[in-house]
């Protein structure tokens, strides 16, 4: 018998959920590299300074989540290309995501809790970059990211 294991914690299905809730609060085409910056600043909103607490738990080296995602990202888009949930805009050689009204439907069936925190944050995240290029966002990300998760450096004093 073959043993198989199955990913749930950020598996390819909970990252598409994610991207959901992202396009469905900011309800205009986006490219894959902002989805995957507020992706990650979704559930570490804290690594935003006056940002709302991070859903998930700060960890070592997180900031490497953002780095390492991107094929996650992709294949996650795959999911609710393949449900018609959302869809490519392809113009201009810019490559753009859109929830469609299936997508915006679909979304109303979510009631959790952790659902809500989503929501939330995905607004304020929203909001907050309302009016950053991608070409912003992305020197926002690079001035940044060495701080997201270097605050757990001295602990490993400890564990030696």
């Amino acid at each position: 018998m073959e043993n198989k294991t199955i990913k749930s914690l950020n598996s390819n299905l909970e990252i598409a959920l994610r991207l959901l809730v992202i396009m469905n609060v900011y309800k205009k085409a986006m490219e894959r590299d902002r989805l995957a910056a507020y992706e990650y600043f979704v559930i570490h909103s804290g690594d935003i300074e006056h940002a709302p607490s991070s859903i998930h738990p700060d960890i070592p080296y997180r900031a490497s989540i953002y780095i390492s995602n991107h094929q996650n990202i992709s294949d996650a888009l795959n999911i609710l290309l393949s449900k018609e949930l959302i869809l490519l805009n392809i113009e201009n050689d810019k490559f753009e995501y859109q929830i469609t009204k299936a997508g915006e439907i679909f979304i109303q069936y979510m009631t959790s809790e952790y659902y809500n925190k989503l929501n939330s944050r995905a607004r304020w995240i929203c909001n907050y970059f309302e009016n950053y290029s991608d070409k912003d966002l992305n020197l926002y990300i690079e001035s940044n990211i060495g701080k997201w998760g270097n605050e757990f450096t001295k602990e490993s004093i400890l564990i030696q």
